[in-house]
């Protein structure tokens, strides 16, 4: 995928966490000018990255103006940036909607909203859902209630922006092998995962920066409102927990 977004100028939220911060890897590898917004910046050195809290008006219209003055411009951007929490119903606290809500669901919203004097004819919007956004698991109800948000505001971005010559797609990982989720699981479910895994092989970082990539580019020209599933075919076969 050598210089496939060649000249481009790209925004990556999230860009510190495992997946981001692949995809800035990938896409400057891709060849685009790439600048990364986090609340967080202390794993993402050498690399040009903006603090900020996307989960409200202010501080969206804020990172991703900086961003714009930074790369000049923007052409691309990947939205991954969540706080993440798992717990069941009767733990979920105010605080845990608010801010897991604000920032995967806000986060699009204030982006996108802030990008739109910046995004011309050609530009690329890709945002980070799951497959938990329509398959039901226990102790996932806010994050799949986030993630089915995020799908839907694909779609109906995609419809808005589309006149303007801007598209829309979504990203939807299974389990994505990094380290920190074999942790999270523990082997026997990764061995599960693994067996009830078509491809037998389960995606990585890599992957969805991939997809990401492919998205961003003229090969995917006349893709919008689509989401797209990155888990080795596993959402595709029945009672696959």
């Amino acid at each position: 995928m050598d210089n496939l977004l060649a000249g481009r100028r790209a925004v990556v939220t999230g860009a510190s966490g495992g997946i981001g911060s692949t995809i800035v890897r990938r896409m400057e590898e891709a060849g685009a000018a790439v600048v990364g917004i986090d609340y967080r910046a202390d794993e993402v050195t050498g690399r040009q990255i903006i603090v900020g809290d996307l989960a409200t008006r202010e501080g969206g219209h804020a990172a991703i103006a900086q961003a714009a003055e930074r790369a000049g411009g923007i052409d691309i951007i990947v939205n991954c940036a969540i706080w993440m929490r798992y717990g069941g119903l009767a733990e979920i606290e105010q605080t845990h909607f608010d801010r897991l809500l604000g920032s995967a669901v806000g986060g699009i919203l204030w982006t996108a909203q802030a990008a739109l004097p910046y995004l011309g004819r050609g530009g690329s919007i890709i945002n980070l859902s799951s497959v938990a956004a329509f398959r039901g698991a226990r102790s996932s109800v806010l994050y799949g209630a986030a993630k089915g948000a995020v799908d839907a505001m694909t779609r109906h971005l995609a419809a808005e922006l589309g006149p303007d010559g801007i598209r829309v797609n979504a990203i939807a990982p299974g389990f994505v092998d990094t380290e920190a989720a074999r942790r999270k699981v523990g082997d026997a479910r990764v061995a599960e995962r693994l067996r009830s895994t078509p491809l037998g092989a389960l995606a990585g970082p890599d992957s969805i920066a991939n997809t990401a990539i492919f998205l961003a580019s003229d090969y995917a020209a006349a893709i919008s409102g689509e989401t797209i599933i990155v888990d080795g075919g596993r959402n595709a076969t029945a009672f696959n927990d």
